[in-house]
């Protein structure tokens, strides 16, 4: 299995969750987001950014990229309506 393979997997398997892929971010960013959200009633999930995630036209560049950035999902909390 590559890498792809396992990516595609864990986003289908959050999306069966309720997880909506939001945006790519900075981990600087990471905690204003999880608080912003939190403040909205969301839960948040960061996973780990790979080429795959970016698409051809990123080329040699998604590699450097994918080391520094995370994916952002979101869904409604647990209990709360969206």
């Amino acid at each position: 299995m590559t890498q792809q393979d396992d990516t595609e997997q864990t986003h289908e398997s959050l999306l069966r969750d309720g997880w909506e892929r939001r945006s790519v971010v900075d981990p600087d960013q990471a905690d204003e987001l999880r608080w912003m959200h939190d403040q909205v009633g969301r839960e948040v999930h960061f996973e780990p950014l790979v080429p795959a995630d970016l698409g051809p036209a990123c080329g040699a560049c998604a590699s450097t990229i994918c080391g520094s950035y995370l994916t952002l999902y979101t869904r409604p909390k647990r209990g709360e309506t969206p």
